[in-house]
């Protein structure tokens, strides 16, 4: 239930990313630094797409499949082997996802305390 709930609002995120044009990267930064950041971001949006899809798959290869907060939504195909498949792919992607964070927070910190720059500032409305 909160993997599908999660996966339905980034779908809305990145829905709302490609609609709305996200701020300039400030002119004070590096060339290698707009490169990193940009790399970063794209990668973030596909493991987060990656992750709930990754549980998604490994719930339908099981035998119970997928219900959304108690409602059928679906059945499951019993596979164990490709259950096993996904659920080694969902932990490696967690843990990938937990790297990026770190990464995104550090760059932020970064801007914060080191460069004292106006990134912050301009990520708030």
């Amino acid at each position: 239930s909160l993997g599908l709930t999660v996966f339905a609002i980034i779908l809305i995120r990145i829905l709302w990313r490609f609609m709305n044009t996200p701020p300039e990267l400030l002119d004070t930064y590096k060339k290698w630094e707009k490169t990193f950041a940009t790399f970063i971001h794209r990668v973030l949006y596909v493991v987060l797409i990656a992750l709930p899809l990754s549980g998604i798959i490994m719930s339908i290869y099981s035998k119970y499949g997928i219900k959304w907060f108690g409602m059928p939504f679906i059945k499951g195909l019993d596979n164990n082997a490709m259950r096993e498949l996904y659920k080694e792919a969902h932990e490696v992607i967690g843990i990938i996802l937990l790297v990026l964070i770190a990464i995104h927070v550090l760059g932020a910190l970064k801007h914060k305390f080191i460069d004292k720059d106006n990134t912050m500032k301009r990520m708030s409305f």
